[in-house]
C-alpha cells in the first residue's frame, strides 16, 4: 500500500541555506522516491536558487515570500503540496 502514496516534503526556510543543502540531501538519499519537495524560502531567494539547482533529480518547487514567519512558510507549503500525504520540515 505504501507504495502507493505520494508525499509532499513541506520545507520552510530563511537564509539558512547550507541547511537546506543538507535536508534536500537526506531525501536524495531516501530509499522511497515517490515524492515531491516544496521550499518557501522568507530570504535570499537567489542563495535558495543555487542551492535547489545542485537537486535537479528532485522535483523542487520553491515559492519566494516576503519575510511572513514559519506558519505562512507551512500554509505555502500545503497549498502547494500535490501529494497525498505532507510532511513539514522546518
Amino acid at each position: 500500500m505504501l507504495n502507493n502514496l505520494t508525499f509532499s516534503v513541506a520545507i520552510s526556510t530563511f537564509n539558512r541555506n547550507e541547511d537546506l543543502r543538507r535536508c534536500l540531501e537526506a531525501l536524495r538519499n531516501q530509499t522511497y522516491k515517490s515524492f515531491e519537495v516544496v521550499v518557501s524560502s522568507g530570504g535570499e531567494p537567489e542563495g535558495v536558487k543555487k542551492v535547489t539547482e545542485e537537486f535537479k533529480d528532485l522535483k523542487i518547487t520553491v515559492i519566494n515570500q516576503q519575510k511572513k514567519g514559519i506558519v505562512e512558510g507551512r500554509n505555502l507549503g500545503w497549498k502547494y503540496a500535490q501529494g497525498e500525504v505532507v510532511c513539514l520540515i522546518d
